[in-house]
Parts: C-alpha cells; sequence; structure tokens
C-alpha cells in the first residue's frame, strides 16, 4: 500500500512510534467518540464500570471505523504511524478500509 495525496495530510504531524504519542495526536477526535457514545441512551443504564470496560475495549475498533470517514485519504505519516503502533497486519487491515470508504 502507498500513501496518496489528500487535504488531510497534517494527520499525524509526524511518524510516531508509540501508541501513546499517537494517541496524544488524537485525542480531540477520542473526545468527540465519547460524546458520541454518551448519546446513545443504552449506554447512559449501564453502570460506569461497564462504561469503562466498554470504551477501553472497543476504543481501537471505533477508531479505526471512524478513520475512514474523518480522515480520506492516506498520508505517509500515517500510513508509518499505523504500522509502527499497530504491525503491518493490523496496519493494513485498516489503511484498506480507508482506500474502500
Amino acid at each position: 500500500m502507498t500513501a496518496k495525496s489528500s487535504s488531510y495530510l497534517d494527520f499525524p504531524s509526524m511518524q510516531h512510534s508509540s501508541l501513546h504519542t499517537y494517541l496524544n495526536e488524537y485525542c480531540n477526535t477520542h473526545q468527540s467518540l465519547i460524546e458520541y457514545v454518551k448519546r446513545v441512551s443504552e449506554f447512559n443504564r449501564i453502570s460506569i464500570q461497564d462504561k469503562i470496560r466498554l470504551l477501553r475495549n472497543q476504543f481501537g475498533f471505533i477508531n479505526n471505523i471512524n478513520a475512514a470517514l474523518v480522515y480520506p485519504g492516506v498520508s505517509t505519516n500515517l500510513f508509518v504511524s499505523l504500522s509502527n503502533v499497530f504491525g503491518d497486519y493490523l496496519a493494513n487491515h485498516v489503511l484498506d478500509c480507508i482506500e474502500l470508504h
């Protein structure tokens, strides 16, 4: 897979090698996703411990799905960061989802 030209080349702004730095740059999207989940009535009916568990266990999945919608196209930094942080196998699947969108 190769990077292609996109109007969103500023994300990520650098090539990340750790999940921590990648997520720090991506925090605005995380906050938006949490606000979205809070608006789901069923989410508000479960205990705080279950909410935390649900978000913790599903956050990567939610981000991967929304990456295709939020950031169309693949910048070089995104390609390298996903490979560094998640490994080549998962990174290629995420990038395939972006390409299909």
